[in-house]
């Protein structure tokens, strides 16, 4: 099982309360849940400071206040062992710390809060924990929210961080009883380049092979993965990824895109813009899997 343990990231708002039970709905019996909320209390300018004198009063009275709301939230969903860790400080820094305190397998949360203002700021928490998490980290939105995942798209390519993806994927959907989709993107620079050839006979005929052996390469990963043998699809794309993906995960209707993120240098450059367009733009859930 993929979540065994997960810190889910609250935010005191409707969006934490859905993503408490997204959570509830798919961990198995006895699971450890850790609620996180991290209290970020701003210095007070120049002009306020006389209203402000006590600043670590303020993160106290605050710490007190976040700790009543995730009891009173515990309280609320079916979880039976639930920890409530809050902390002062930056919302990735606390919650990456937490994470690693607590012995966490993964990193819940959802994509903004409700009240104004902190969409943009949660936002941004999403895809810097994204980046940065030594764990999978799982942004919960759209409909799918209020249901046991049934559809899986996971989205692959040749590296290291993929292969770590597609396993993820693939134990989780065996655990949801869901069926599993693997697509894979050839790029546009690649494409582009088959573009130059100098018919458009030629042209079909060179994306036709790049398509047929990319198929090729896609059928082997997807046979030498033992965990899944219920509902299992494949299919290739060309076209820009972020794009390619998020138009398929809407056209199956799918309930969580999973996608690898590689440790570093070029490709997680590449991969990483990719993640950071499905979290920031995408309407489906979605798991970025490090490698």
């Amino acid at each position: 099982m993929p979540i065994t343990r997960p810190l889910i990231a609250v935010d005191l708002s409707d969006a934490g309360e859905a993503t408490t039970r997204w959570t509830a709905n798919i961990v198995p019996a006895g699971t450890t849940v850790v609620l996180g909320h991290a209290v970020d209390v701003p210095e007070p300018p120049g002009f306020l400071r006389d209203l402000f004198p006590d600043t670590d009063a303020v993160v106290a009275l605050a710490e007190q206040g976040a700790r009543r709301e995730l009891t009173a939230l515990a309280a609320r969903v079916p979880i039976p062992d639930v920890v409530c860790d809050v902390r002062a400080g930056r919302a990735v820094d606390v919650l990456l710390q937490i994470a690693e305190d607590r012995g966490v397998d993964s990193i819940v949360l959802g994509p903004h809060g409700a009240r104004e203002g902190l969409g943009q700021v949660i936002g941004s928490t999403a895809v810097k924990l994204a980046r940065q998490s030594a764990v999978p980290v799982i942004v919960v939105r759209g409909p799918s929210v209020a249901r046991k995942p049934a559809r899986l798209l996971v989205a692959i390519d040749e590296s290291f961080a993929s292969a770590a993806a597609l396993r993820w994927a693939a134990l989780f959907a065996v655990d949801m009883g869901a069926s599993l989709h693997v697509c894979t993107v050839v790029p546009p620079l690649l494409t582009n380049a088959l573009s130059i050839a100098a018919t458009d006979a030629e042209r079909a005929d060179a994306m036709r092979q790049v398509t047929d052996a990319t198929a090729l390469w896609l059928d082997e990963i997807v046979a030498a993965v033992p965990e899944v043998r219920p509902t299992m699809t494949s299919s290739v794309h060309l076209g820009r990824p972020a794009d390619v993906i998020t138009a398929l995960a809407d056209a199956q209707a799918a309930d969580l895109v999973v996608v690898g993120r590689n440790a570093g240098g070029i490709a997680n450059m590449l991969l990483g813009s990719v993640a950071d367009a499905i979290l920031r733009h995408g309407a489906t859930s979605t798991a970025v899997i490090p490698g």
